[in-house]
């Protein structure tokens, strides 16, 4: 169960990170989006396996800072440029997927 939701999430932080980055044009949210994917795709290969699981923890728990705070530099930046608004709320939606599996996986262990 845990590995699927890790699959799920990483497939949602991909799409989300990729319209973000569609919108912004920015190269290193595309970085950290591809970045934060694969350490989903990781996460979910230690929590199939069953081998160390704290892993899983740290894994979906760095890509969740990652994530987020890339979200809280673009929604703060949104205030000035209204441009920024629909990627802020983008990365914001990709946080709370990431947050949502390591709270998940945090509990699992």
């Amino acid at each position: 169960m845990l590995t699927l939701l890790f699959l799920i999430a990483s497939l949602a932080v991909l799409v989300l990170g990729s319209l973000a980055g569609i919108h912004t044009g920015n190269k290193s949210v595309w970085a950290n989006t591809a970045f934060a994917s694969l350490a989903l795709l990781f996460g979910a290969r230690h929590a199939y396996a069953g081998i160390n699981l704290e892993w899983t923890v740290m894994l979906a728990f760095f890509v969740t800072m990652i994530i987020g705070g890339r979200a809280l530099g673009t929604w703060l930046r949104s205030r000035r440029e209204k441009e920024f608004r629909t990627p802020a709320c983008l990365l914001i939606a990709a946080a709370a997927c990431a947050g949502a599996v390591t709270i998940q996986a945090f509990y699992t262990l």
